[in-house]
């Protein structure tokens, strides 16, 4: 996770490190921060699939 945060300071438009932290996130259940991870991924790169399959797999996990 460390390495995304790295990655995410050194270029902030980074979706991919955005996007591969979420996943951890959701592994892990950490549902509100991989939700503002998907959402800041889809911010850079809009309409991804899998992002928004992503972004509302924790909606639905939050109960949103």
């Amino acid at each position: 996770m460390e390495a995304f945060d790295f990655a995410i300071v050194i270029k902030e438009d980074f979706a991919q490190a955005y996007f591969n932290k979420a996943q951890i996130q959701l592994d892990l259940g950490q549902y509100q921060k991989a939700l503002q991870s998907f959402l800041n991924a889809n911010a850079i790169r809009e309409d991804d699939m899998h992002t928004l399959y992503h972004t509302a797999e924790c909606y639905e996990s939050l109960e949103m």
